[in-house]
């Protein structure tokens, strides 16, 4: 069987996640070594695929004396190096991880080799986090682009265990607040937000890149806030959502069913003037209750509307809680239709 060499890099990366599993499984501490070796090999052909996605000569040795393909290529620090210098590619934090991945991986290849388990717990983490950073931001690549190489159970294994999803999510929210990326949200009073759930992992940490949505936790892409919510097949961000709101009710005070998707997470953003459903993005204008003066959603669906039976230029538009008011009271039915 051929592979190319990033299709290589995910063969040893299945390995890596395996033995990295099996030694927190078995508790055994070798499963780590060969884990890091295995991250190592995978690493340094991600590292020479950035650099042939460039130019192919980039990923020889001796770029001037280069004769057939079986000529020497380079290694993991030159790899770096060509990339930062050449390249003009910034890892940031994650060249370091790779920095010491290698050092790591050198001391067992050559050397006597005696680490904690923590400590290499530590390093294992920081590589997986730094090859899928490279995957998807560097190479624009997902692991679902190799799901003959990579299963689903192992990258749900890799999300899932708690060392590993706290490393990424730290490093991701990092790298969102360093390249001064946008969370898509909705700001419903100045400066706080109500974030949105990628609905295909659940997390906040969905932003703008261009003309397009991308999820930094699971490499998901949207072309629009349409797309995003029409894919959330699963009810993740309306359950998110209530989730969210019912944490806030005091802030938010009134809150609305959506005539659209029929979820109570209609919700007024002081900053836009408008109410927005966080579940479904429908969007609509704001009109004042006459009685109390809060805002309420221009919608007959969301208030209640009251005419005199005597005079037509007397009517109200009503919040929720007026217009309870006035259909209990006996001065409603007696003066005014309610609708």
């Amino acid at each position: 069987m051929k592979f190319n060499m990033l299709e290589n890099a995910m063969d040893s990366l299945n390995e890596a996640i395996d033995y990295y599993k099996n030694g927190i499984d078995n508790n055994d501490e070798r499963c780590f070594k060969f884990c890091i070796l295995l991250l190592s090999h995978s690493a340094e052909l991600i590292l020479k695929e950035i650099l042939y996605t460039q130019h192919g000569i980039l990923i020889y040795e001796d770029i001037d004396r280069v004769k057939n393909e079986n000529d020497k290529t380079v290694g993991f620090k030159l790899a770096l190096h060509r990339i930062k210098n050449i390249c003009k590619v910034d890892l940031g934090r994650y060249n370091n991880y790779l920095l010491e991945l290698f050092d790591v991986r050198n001391n067992i290849q050559h050397y006597k080799f005696s680490i904690s388990s923590e400590m290499c717990t530590n390093i294992i983490t920081s590589s997986f986090s730094a090859i899928e950073y490279i995957i998807y931001n560097i190479l624009h690549r997902t692991f679902n682009d190799f799901e003959d190489i990579i299963t689903e159970e192992q990258i749900e294994f890799l999300h899932d265990d708690k060392k590993m999803y706290n490393k990424k999510k730290k490093d991701i929210a990092q790298d969102i607040l360093d390249h001064n990326m946008v969370k898509i949200g909705v700001e419903y009073i100045k400066n706080k937000f109500i974030y949105i759930p990628c609905p295909h992992c659940s997390e906040e940490t969905l932003v703008n890149e261009g003309d397009i949505i991308e999820c930094k936790f699971c490499g998901r892409k949207f072309n629009s806030i349409e797309d995003m919510y029409n894919e959330d097949f699963n009810c993740v961000i309306s359950t998110h959502m209530c989730r969210e709101i019912g944490r806030r009710k005091d802030v938010l005070r009134n809150i609305y069913e959506c005539e659209n998707c029929n979820n109570d997470t209609l919700i007024y953003s002081e900053v836009l003037g408008e109410w927005i459903c966080l579940s479904c993005g429908n969007h609509i204008s704001s009109i004042t209750c006459d009685d109390c003066g809060d805002e309420v959603p221009n919608c007959e669906y969301n208030y209640t509307f009251a005419q005199s039976y005597t005079d037509t230029e007397d009517y109200m538009y009503l919040c929720n809680s007026c217009g309870k008011k006035l259909k209990d009271s006996e001065y409603g039915y007696c003066e005014y239709e309610i609708r």
